[in-house]
């Protein structure tokens, strides 16, 4: 049998939990809003009275080097809706990549794959459509599902994720790419 006061210590609990997830997205960030690499942690950076920024997803154009057909075509793996998804052409190398419009720093990328899957892949960034790209995550063992690839640290216009093998005779599949 719980005791009044236990009711009140779990909400408490709960608070200071969410509250320390919100922080732990919280960093320091320069005057036009770039993420400082300073290892220090937050109430250092609030005392010391600098700006905080929340990481956010950061918005995007998609173009691929194929599609299945037209109806999977790259704009729906950055559309926000997890039931829709970009389809490559049943073979290898593929890419997809992601437009911002202007240079960003990436912190973090998420990527949502359907049953056909990426085995081998690797993420470029760059400041030109057409590269060269600079490796700044590879996956030789990939499985599926959902990757979040958190500790990124670049800084580019362009984001393409490169896959050299399929787990699935057929194309690469994402319902959503995600940059943060």
């Amino acid at each position: 049998k719980r005791a009044k006061g236990d009711e009140h210590f779990m909400r408490v609990i709960q608070s200071v939990g969410v509250m320390l997830l919100a922080l732990s997205s919280v960093v320091a960030c320069s005057e036009d809003g770039q993420k400082q690499q300073s290892g220090r942690d937050v109430q250092e950076i609030a005392s010391l009275g600098e700006p905080l920024c929340v990481e956010q997803k950061l918005s995007a154009t998609a173009s691929a080097s194929s599609t299945e057909n037209a109806n999977f075509p790259a704009s729906l793996a950055v559309d926000g809706n997890a039931t829709t998804r970009w389809s490559s052409a049943f073979a290898d190398p593929q890419w997809i990549q992601l437009d911002f419009g202007a240079r960003r720093q990436i912190s973090r990328v998420v990527l949502s794959w359907e049953a056909a899957a990426s085995k081998s892949y690797s993420l470029g960034a760059s400041d030109s459509a057409t590269g060269p790209f600079t490796t700044i995550y590879s996956d030789i063992n990939a499985d599926g599902g959902v990757d979040s690839i958190a500790g990124l640290n670049a800084q580019a216009r362009y984001l393409r994720i490169t896959s050299t093998a399929r787990l699935t005779p057929y194309g690469n599949s994402l319902f959503e790419f995600e940059a943060y």
